[in-house]
């Protein structure tokens, strides 16, 4: 999460959480590398903890990015975060995770402002499904999904009615379109 921005400096916080398994408590080490679009390291952090066993461990770590490049609908650039477990000198495990540094802030006297500016949102509603090719999430369907509703003007989408698939949001992080991310549109209660 990017919780402050400016554009000399942005302000990070990535949260990690570890599972154990095994039926001992496992001492392990944390690294979290950051990636700009080029591949260059542009943030580190690294952490010790202790997984007891059968459980969990969560932890967050603070980074700093000196000139950062952030992510909007015109230019969506995406960092990468790979974070890698470490045990006993040995690698245990490595996820890479996507995600672009913004900060959003809606207020009543400016309306929605992306990484501090006001920003109006122009968008459409869509539903889960692709059509003919019915409910499936193909990759290269939902990519096209995103293509069309930038080609059309759109910075932004809902979600109609039903959780979107991975793959279109990756796209949508990817091309630039910001997302309201509507679980479904009914409530037992008024």
């Amino acid at each position: 999460a990017t919780t402050a921005c400016q554009p000399e400096r942005a302000e990070l916080e990535v949260r990690t959480e570890v599972a154990n398994a095994a039926a001992t408590a496992a001492d392990v080490v944390i690294e979290t590398e950051l990636l700009d679009a080029r591949g260059r390291r542009v943030g580190a952090a690294k952490q010790a903890a202790t997984v007891p066993a059968g459980g969990t461990w969560a932890g967050t770590s603070e980074m700093v990015v000196t000139k950062p490049q952030l992510w909007s609908p015109e230019q969506p650039r995406l960092h990468r975060a790979v974070t890698r477990l470490w045990s006993g000198g040995r690698l245990l495990d490595e996820t890479v995770t996507t995600f672009g540094i913004r900060t959003v802030r809606v207020s009543a006297e400016r309306g929605f402002e992306l990484n501090g500016r006001s920003l109006k949102l122009y968008g459409g509603n869509v539903h889960h499904d692709n059509g003919p090719l019915g409910a499936a999430a193909f990759a290269r369907a939902e990519e096209r999904k995103v293509e069309l509703l930038k080609a059309a003007g759109f910075n932004a989408v809902r979600t109609a009615h039903n959780p979107p698939s991975t793959a279109f949001l990756e796209a949508c992080d990817r091309l630039g379109l910001l997302v309201m991310n509507e679980l479904y549109d009914g409530w037992e209660k008024a």
